[in-house]
């Protein structure tokens, strides 16, 4: 085991903690809507529709909670929640037209954002960042399973 790399290791997964907090559910992102709230209206807006149990697979979160995340954007009227004309069962989510035009302008907004991180990526390295980064969630999304550290078999992580 090193040690030296596991902390250097540490510090920046705690670097990259502060800076995503922008990212975080309850934080307004851009156009009062949260970031998650934004990736809600784009994986519905990529087909029109999408079925609530997909959303919930593509959000890794539970179903009560997919469901508390779509309330406002139902609210505010960028989404529609109906019943699916194939199976009463299955719950769908329609987007609306003014979940599209919301949709345009925050994404108008993240293409700020992160045209403002590119700029400060050196050309050179834009595709090693985006390998590294790659690679990164790669190994959080295999090694996230029970450890001596973790609190037992019901620590896992979701992401």
């Amino acid at each position: 085991m090193n040690t030296t790399y596991n902390k250097q290791l540490f510090t920046t997964i705690r670097k990259l903690i502060t800076a995503l907090r922008i990212f975080q559910n309850e934080t307004i992102f851009c156009g009062d809507v949260t970031f998650t709230q934004f990736s809600i209206l784009n994986y519905v807006s990529k087909t029109g529709v999408l079925e609530m149990s997909t959303l919930h697979e593509l959000l890794s979160v539970e179903k009560s909670t997919t469901t508390r995340l779509v309330e406002p954007l139902i609210t505010k009227g960028c989404l529609e929640k109906r019943k699916s004309l194939h199976d009463s069962r299955v719950i769908e989510l329609h987007i609306t037209t003014e979940g599209k035009k919301v949709h345009h302008e925050v994404w108008s907004c993240i293409n700020d954002f992160l045209a403002g991180m590119n700029n400060s990526i050196p050309t050179d390295k834009k595709n090693d960042v985006l390998q590294a980064l790659d690679i990164f969630t790669d190994s959080i999304e295999s090694c996230c399973k029970p450890s001596s550290c973790c609190q037992g078999k019901d620590a896992l992580i979701k992401l």
